[in-house]
């Protein structure tokens, strides 16, 4: 059989129809069922995918769907939801068995009902791991219907629990914040792990700190007050936020703690007319010095138009 090239939908998807006559045909030539090759080549972000499988040439291919109701879960929380439906083109496939595995643990079997479904439960604790977990189903077939399987992948991570205090070492102008707060899951404190602390005003992040928490989980950043100047009249939010590179920990943020930033002190009144006195002394010392000036000024010339007259020295 000649290869053939699909592309991918905007979902990633694709699909690839044989008419019925060319299956009768392949049939006749190869017997009840001829393997096939899937294969993505890869590309600069992405790695390479091969998978390979039998394609049913007399019996009627079946198609299995899983569908979670949620694909991320802790340990702690309640049961997740396993739909699992078969279904052969527009038949709903009742009262079929469906075997259920999820990651290396016994493999469940449960019968389709009428609507060719079945829902399995599953509690994230008795998976026995966490990160991410494979959750497989099959049908096995029957004597007219070809098997088919499904694969989901859900995330169990351990819950972890993030907390923040803040305080303030000397005025608020010229001390320092000291924000701290101790991180931690089900067994106890989290050693050596990443902390950001973000500073935002509304909805925008201004800037983020971060540390590593020591032996007890704590962590401890020290921001300067004047950081925070240029907010003036205006209420900073301070959050601790803990985002896991590994899947096995639940990521976490602690309550906003929320600074205001004063407004800058204002002019006392006493100062205020004190200024406006001193201005209004000053302008009437100006103004007496000046009329002194221009009486000095007339005085001279007075002495000595007269000392003129005196001398009998004409004026000019």
């Amino acid at each position: 059989v000649e290869p053939q090239v699909v592309r991918t939908s905007a979902d990633g998807s694709f699909e690839l129809s044989i008419a019925r006559e060319d299956v009768e045909t392949l049939a006749q030539q190869h017997g009840d069922s001829l393997p096939w090759r899937l294969e993505f080549a890869g590309g600069p972000n992405f790695g390479a995918v091969l998978r390979t499988g039998q394609m049913e040439l007399k019996r009627t291919p079946t198609v299995t769907t899983v569908a979670l109701s949620r694909r991320e879960a802790t340990l702690d929380t309640g049961p997740v939801t396993i739909d699992v439906s078969v279904t052969a083109g527009t038949r709903r496939m009742a009262k079929v068995s469906v075997h259920l595995r999820v990651d290396q643990g016994p493999e469940l079997v449960g019968d389709t009902d009428q609507q060719g479904r079945v829902a399995f439960l599953l509690r994230p604790a008795t998976v026995g791991g966490v990160g991410r977990v494979s959750v497989q189903a099959r049908f096995a077939g029957t004597a007219d219907f070809a098997p088919s399987q499904a694969e989901a992948t859900l995330v169990i991570s351990r819950t972890t629990r993030l907390t923040l205090r803040a305080g303030r070492e000397g005025d608020t102008r010229s001390g320092r914040y000291r924000f701290s707060g101790r991180l931690v899951d089900e067994n106890g404190p989290l050693v050596g792990k990443t902390v950001g602390v973000v500073v935002s005003t509304g909805d925008l992040e201004q800037s983020q700190r971060t540390a590593l928490t020591d032996a007890r989980g704590v962590f401890l950043v020290a921001i300067e007050a004047r950081e925070f100047l240029e907010f003036e009249g205006e209420s900073v939010e301070v959050q601790a936020v803990f985002q896991p590179a590994l899947l096995e920990l639940q990521p976490a943020r602690s309550e906003r703690a929320v600074i205001p930033v004063p407004e800058p002190p204002s002019v006392p009144m006493s100062w205020y007319f004190a200024c406006l006195a001193a201005a209004a002394g000053l302008v009437l010392l100006a103004v007496l010095l000046h009329l002194r000036f221009w009486v000095h000024v007339r005085r001279l010339w007075a002495r000595r138009r007269l000392r003129r007259h005196v001398t009998g020295v004409p004026d000019g």
